[in-house]
């Protein structure tokens, strides 16, 4: 039976709040299904040996505070980080920085500011790919570090009571046809069933109102309770009629709306007839649930606290962003290229200084007279040779008749 094998994979897991969790399976209409524990392996899966199967969450708890044991929380999280990284459960912005800061934690401890980067987080996905962007890292590593001295634990625990506000948590989604030839979707929750229309949420039928679920062949019916508008002492029936694909979806639908409405809504499952017709599903159906129901789930694990050391298990690593490693290098190339121009500067500097002291150097250490004759020296080197050959001439002419009047003197 299903629930030998059930009972080895808990076993396994040393989990003790199993009510919550459940073996899936793709069948041969492509449709998951949950394994029932009170039927054969070969009687239910068609697809097989060997036979594949996905150990997931079944029923989201209503309240965080009901998961007493921390590895329960901790499979919680990774299913929930799972829903939305594959865009399952939508995350809005805002909500999403919050969850992915406290993975960070969760995962690396405390933030470190010569450790940690925005490349560090682009190691990491929390989002479809489409959303998770260049700012939305950044904004993730600002928020880490608020998170400094938290414990895994601490991180779970605050990560659950985040996410059970998101809108779509814990909705279980299933594709029908409406009488109007739309296409609309059912989403099983702990409070009701929503309908959706083009992802807006159009209405919800709380389980209290609801009186009847029933399906022939490929319809469904909903019975629906409500007070009448002209009297409200007196209520009327309102009856939702929708298609499915086939009759093998629509008896999925009818049997998870039941189990649904059994876990989250009764106190006890001996109290759900078993094997007969209910006013609640009247199709006929010998449904059997098997397992507890959230109450008495909560009311066990809050008896079997314990303290237990388990490993939790590091979350896949990608390679980083590509743009970050190209802005790295422009930033060194950048970095180098500023320190080669001052470089340039501070040369260009010591050579015009030394330029400076070169001119200024011989106007303090020669005499007027030498300076005098350096610069008549230039003046005649600047003369054309026919200049200088005339300035020799009458040089030689004075010296002549200088040299005569001496002579004359003399005798």
């Amino acid at each position: 039976l299903g629930k030998s094998l059930y009972d080895k994979v808990i076993a396994h897991t040393k989990l003790v709040e199993p009510d919550y969790f459940g073996l899936q399976f793709t069948d041969t209409h492509n449709v998951k299904q949950w394994l029932d524990p009170t039927k054969s392996l070969k009687k239910q899966c068609k697809i097989g040996p060997p036979y594949t199967f996905r150990f997931r969450v079944k029923f989201y708890t209503s309240d965080p505070q009901n998961l007493h044991d921390e590895l329960t929380r901790y499979l919680f999280v990774l299913q929930l980080k799972d829903d939305i990284r594959t865009g399952k459960l939508d995350c809005p912005s805002g909500s999403d920085v919050e969850l992915a800061a406290l993975t960070m934690q969760a995962e690396l401890g405390d933030h470190s500011s010569t450790e940690h980067s925005v490349e560090t987080i682009s190691e990491f996905r929390f989002l479809p790919d489409d959303r998770q962007t260049e700012e939305f890292e950044a904004t993730v590593l600002q928020k880490w570090s608020t998170h400094k001295g938290l414990t895994p634990a601490d991180c779970e625990v605050q990560y659950l009571n985040k996410a059970r506000w998101l809108e779509m948590y814990g909705v279980d989604l299933h594709t029908v046809m409406g009488k109007d030839g739309l296409e609309y979707k059912l989403g099983l929750t702990p409070t009701g069933i929503l309908v959706f229309e083009n992802k807006i949420k159009i209405g919800l039928f709380v389980w209290s109102k609801v009186t009847r679920i029933d399906f022939h062949r490929n319809k469904l019916t909903i019975v629906v309770v409500e007070d009448d508008d002209n009297d409200p002492t007196l209520q009327r029936d309102f009856v939702f009629l929708f298609r499915c694909y086939d009759e093998k979806q629509c008896k999925h639908f009818w049997k998870c709306a039941m189990e649904y409405h059994i876990f989250f809504r009764t106190t006890s499952a001996a109290k759900v007839k078993q094997g007969v017709k209910s006013n609640f599903a009247r199709t006929g159906s010998r449904f059997r649930f098997s397992g507890r129901t959230e109450c008495q789930a909560a009311t066990l694990g809050n008896l079997n606290r314990r303290s237990i050391n388990f490993e939790r298990k590091a979350s896949q690593r990608f390679s980083r962003r590509a743009s970050y490693a190209i802005r790295k290098k422009i930033q060194e190339h950048e970095v180098l290229r500023e320190q080669e121009d001052e470089r340039l500067k501070r040369l260009k500097s010591e050579q015009e200084s030394k330029l400076d002291e070169t001119k200024k150097s011989p106007e303090k250490t020669q005499d007027p007279v030498s300076i005098s004759k350096r610069s008549s020296s230039q003046k005649i080197l600047n003369l054309s040779p026919t200049q200088r050959l005339d300035n020799l001439i009458q040089a030689s002419t004075n010296d002549l008749v200088a040299e005569g009047k001496n002579k004359r003197s003399h005798s």
